[in-house]
C-alpha cells in the first residue's frame, strides 16, 4: 500500500564478499504526490496558492483538483483538471478570493483533493485571511529580500507577525543588517499590487534599548515603474520602539526601507535592525 515499504534482501555467493547480503529499502509511492504545499497559506483579498502535482507512473493520468473551504470565509473555488504524461510534475497555482473585507483575522482551512481515477490524495492547509487592519507584509505571496545579514540573523522575522519579542531567542525576534558605512535596506514584493497608506517599523530590542535608526526612507515601486520612489523619511533623536508614516494612498508592487551609510542608531551607525515591518 503507498506509504509502506518495501524490502528486498540481496544475498551474496561470493566468498570475497564480507557481509553475506545486503538489505534495499524503498517506499511504497502513490500514483500521485503533492509537493511544496506550504504549511499555512496567508491572505487578505486575494492570493494564489502554488503547489506541485508528480506522477509517480508510467502512464498520463488525468487529474482533477478540488479545493474547499468550509467556514464561507472564500468564494467559490473551481475544479481544476489536469492532464499529466507518465513520470512528469506539473506546477500548480490557484486563485483563491476572500468573500469580503474583514475587521479581523480570520483562521480556517483548505481542504485540497486531488482525484486520478479510484484514487485521491486529501490534504488540509491552514489559512489565514487578514483583516483591513493587519499587516498587507504578511501575506504569503510577500518576497522578502535585504541587503545583508549579520552573522546569525535572517529576514524571516520582518514580516512574521510578532512584534512583541519578550522571551523569544534573538536570531528569531528580529533581523539585523551587517555592520559597516554602506547603505542597507529591507525590500517587499508584492506578487499582485497593493495599495499602501502607512508603514511602521519595529526596531530591534537587545540589550535594555530599542534600535531606532537615525534616518530611513520609506520607498515604493509602482506597478508600472522600475525605480523605488521616496514616499516619507522617518527620523529619530531619541531611542524609541517603533515608527510609523501615513501617507497619500497609492499603489504599489514593492516596499523598501532604505537606509544611508552611517544613519544607524546613535551607538551603532553602521547596522540596521529591525523585529517587524508592517504596511497597511
Amino acid at each position: 500500500r503507498p506509504g509502506d515499504f518495501l524490502t528486498w534482501r540481496i544475498s551474496s555467493t561470493s566468498p570475497e564478499r564480507l557481509a553475506p547480503y545486503y538489505v534495499a529499502t524503498v517506499p511504497i509511492l502513490p500514483p500521485v504526490t503533492v509537493s511544496n504545499l506550504p504549511h499555512e497559506f496567508v491572505m487578505r483579498d486575494q492570493g494564489r496558492l502554488t503547489f506541485e502535482l508528480i506522477n509517480n507512473t508510467g502512464t498520463p493520468l488525468d487529474l482533477k483538483v478540488i479545493t474547499r473551504e468550509e467556514g464561507g470565509a472564500l468564494k467559490p473555488i473551481k475544479p481544476v483538471e489536469i492532464h499529466l504524461e507518465g513520470e512528469a510534475s506539473y506546477p500548480v497555482e490557484l486563485p483563491l478570493e476572500s468573500a469580503g473585507p474583514l475587521g479581523k483575522d480570520v483562521r480556517t482551512q483548505l481542504d485540497l483533493t486531488v482525484q486520478s481515477g479510484q484514487n485521491q490524495v486529501s490534504l488540509r492547509v491552514p489559512l489565514i485571511i487578514l483583516g483591513q487592519d493587519s499587516s498587507l507584509l504578511r501575506q504569503s505571496d510577500v518576497t522578502v529580500t535585504v541587503d545583508s545579514c549579520y552573522l546569525g540573523y535572517s529576514e524571516k522575522p520582518l514580516n512574521d507577525g510578532v512584534t512583541e519579542t519578550a522571551g523569544i531567542d534573538w536570531a528569531e525576534a528580529a533581523w539585523a543588517s551587517d555592520e559597516g558605512s554602506v547603505p542597507h535596506w529591507a525590500q517587499f514584493d508584492f506578487a499582485h499590487p497593493a495599495q499602501l497608506r502607512e508603514v511602521t517599523l519595529h526596531w530591534a530590542y537587545d540589550d535594555g534599548k530599542y534600535w531606532s535608526s537615525r534616518k530611513v526612507a520609506v520607498q515604493i515601486r509602482r506597478p508600472e515603474a522600475s525605480d523605488w520612489e521616496t514616499v516619507a523619511t522617518i527620523e529619530t533623536d531619541k531611542e524609541t520602539p517603533q515608527s510609523t508614516v501615513r501617507f497619500a494612498p497609492v499603489r504599489v508592487k514593492g516596499l523598501r526601507i532604505f537606509q544611508d551609510a552611517g544613519n544607524g542608531p546613535a551607538r551603532r551607525r553602521g547596522i540596521l535592525w529591525l523585529r517587524e515591518v508592517e504596511a497597511r
